[in-house]
């Protein structure tokens, strides 16, 4: 006959059963939802074109990762409208080299790796070239290319983190052309689109709870940095383009309550049209009006501080920040090549390394201490004061969901999920432990 375990052996068990248990939730949520620390981006470049008949088209598949971060490789999805184009040429751009590319229906598949004699991995400095496509014109009217965000990915290690390897990549771009026997850029307009009428608008306004409680524009020469912030947890679309039917894709990946997206591939000195699109996680779309932003010149003067500023986004947040110190002269030309400095009095913050990609400086505020604080951020630019603003970090915020009316079960975060998971384990494993003791007697 079996005999029983003391009951202060098992409920010892069941104790280090749990422990283990909740520090495995733990660690997986740090590998897993600590991918967003690095944020990167992937475009065509151009953003927008029309092409004849028969002829070639080429474009440039380029992304926008933070300057220092150690790329291991990246997977490419792009979908095109195989009608309209025929692929002729992919080629890789320097570090990388073709691991595996197929075209099927439409649909291109790409792996790229660094090069050999690069190394097993390549440091990116900011703005990125993955590689060159042709196309070649098949049939008129208009044509999109777009990446599969659920897909593609951007393989990095962030720096001061290793071993950490994340993939990188919060947002997508697309392309939007027009083929046509008798192409010219006046036709631009009328071929790429247009937008969303004004009762889908008002409709989706309705239905939803979601808003947008404010969206900025920061316009350098060749992109635009547009910051989103929503009441609820939603992904953004930006629509855009050089005119109002605005052709041009660029959509974030995961849901949030503040999105900062790049508008790459830009001219400079140039007007152009966006659109802030929201959805919830209930599929209910919030449309925003078509707004204006135009384009700059890299400056040829100096720094004019009252043009000049320092910018954090969000104003409130749980761990980081964004921090963007927005360098202009006196015609608000973007001042580049500059070393400007990020400080705080708290000790309770650790502030990145402030980089710079044509113009744009940015930089994360990390909160590392615990409650709630005001902390108080400065930047400088040599003897110059840009700008003093505060953030104020708070552990236990919480992004929440669009409230529902429709449905009983409401979308369960994910670490509620694991830890659910685990006390469940847990039980299983109790009640397989009692259940051989109830026999043994």
């Amino acid at each position: 006959m079996q005999r029983a375990l003391p009951p202060r052996v098992l409920f010892t068990v069941v104790v280090v059963i749990t422990l283990i248990l909740l520090l495995g939730s733990a660690l997986l949520q740090r590998v897993v939802f600590r991918a967003e620390e690095v944020a990167g981006s992937l475009y065509l470049s151009p953003t927008s074109f029309v092409a004849p008949l028969g002829e070639e088209v080429r474009l440039v598949i380029r992304g926008q990762v933070p300057v220092g971060t150690i790329s291991l490789g990246a997977e490419l999805y792009l979908d095109y409208e195989r009608a309209r184009l025929k692929l002729e040429d992919a080629q890789s751009a320097s570090p990388w080299q073709t691991l595996s590319l197929t075209d099927s229906d439409g649909r291109l598949s790409w792996i790229l790796a660094p090069r050999m004699e690069e190394g097993a991995t390549t440091e990116l400095a900011g703005e990125v070239e993955f590689g060159r496509l042709k196309f070649r014109t098949q049939t008129e009217g208009p044509v999109r290319l777009s990446f599969d965000p659920t897909k593609s990915l951007l393989g990095v290690v962030a720096p001061g983190q290793e071993p950490m390897v994340y993939n990188a990549l919060a947002s997508v771009q697309d392309s939007a052309g027009a083929v046509r026997a008798d192409a010219s850029a006046s036709t631009t307009a009328q071929l790429l689109g247009s937008p969303d009428p004004s009762p889908e608008r008002k409709l989706s306004q309705a239905l939803s709870a979601q808003r947008i409680l404010a969206n900025e524009v920061l316009t350098y020469p060749n992109l635009a940095l547009v910051l989103v912030r929503l009441q609820y947890l939603g992904t953004v679309e930006i629509r855009f383009g050089p005119s109002p039917e605005m052709g041009s894709r660029l959509r974030s990946i995961g849901l949030s309550t503040a999105h900062s997206l790049k508008i790459a591939g830009l001219d400079e000195a140039t007007d152009y049209y966006f659109q802030v699109v929201v959805e919830d996680q209930s599929g209910s779309r919030v449309v925003g009006p078509v707004k204006k932003f135009a384009t700059n010149r890299i400056a040829t003067g100096a720094i004019d501080p009252r043009a000049s500023r320092l910018e954090l986004f969000p104003a409130s947040a749980k761990s980081d920040a964004l921090a963007l110190v927005v360098l202009r002269d006196s015609a608000n030309n973007a001042v580049a090549a500059q070393s400007p400095r990020l400080s705080s009095e708290s000790t309770n913050v650790r502030l990145a390394p402030v980089t710079e990609v044509n113009g744009l400086y940015e930089s994360t505020v990390e909160f590392i201490g615990n409650g709630r604080e005001r902390v108080s951020i400065t930047a400088t630019s040599g003897e110059q004061t840009i700008g003093k603003q505060t953030l104020v970090f708070n552990d236990k915020l919480e992004e929440r969901s669009v409230p529902s009316q429709t449905k009983l079960i409401l979308s369960v975060d994910e670490r509620l999920m694991i830890t659910v998971l685990g006390l469940t384990i847990v039980l299983f494993l109790a009640g397989a432990v009692f259940t051989r003791l109830i026999r043994a007697h």
